[in-house]
């Protein structure tokens, strides 16, 4: 059953607003040798309920911010958006050096500005 929220955001995207996913991070606090964006949520990797989410309420391009272990992360969300309504949004950018969530905010400008197309009015920041 679909929840209120969720009817308003398949319904209206955001008009205006761009993604950014963050998916970049080691994941030392977890104390675990798996990747933290990775970890199973109920049967699905943790990183594609924000993708999920950013699929239903941005209008814009999604930037999905991979750095450790970035092939395997990257699989893993071409794997989980194939087929879905606006997979072709999403855009994986690599944070080759992990130097902070303002950093990683840099490293997705180019999905936000080509094309020509205008720029996001807003963003919205899943970390």
């Amino acid at each position: 059953m679909m929840s209120m929220i969720d009817q308003q955001a398949k319904d209206s995207p955001i008009s205006g607003l761009g993604v950014i996913v963050m998916a970049a991070g080691l994941g030392k606090r977890m104390k675990s040798n798996h990747v933290k964006v990775l970890h199973q949520v109920a049967g699905q990797p943790m990183v594609l309920y924000a993708v999920d989410v950013a699929l239903r309420v941005g209008d814009h391009r999604i930037a999905v911010v991979v750095g450790h272990q970035a092939e395997k992360v990257r699989q893993v969300i071409e794997a989980g958006t194939t087929g879905k309504p606006g997979a072709q949004s999403v855009r994986i950018v690599e944070q080759t050096q992990q130097l902070g969530t303002g950093h990683a905010v840099m490293q997705s400008r180019s999905v936000f500005s080509h094309d020509g197309e205008a720029r996001p009015a807003h963003y919205l920041i899943l970390n």
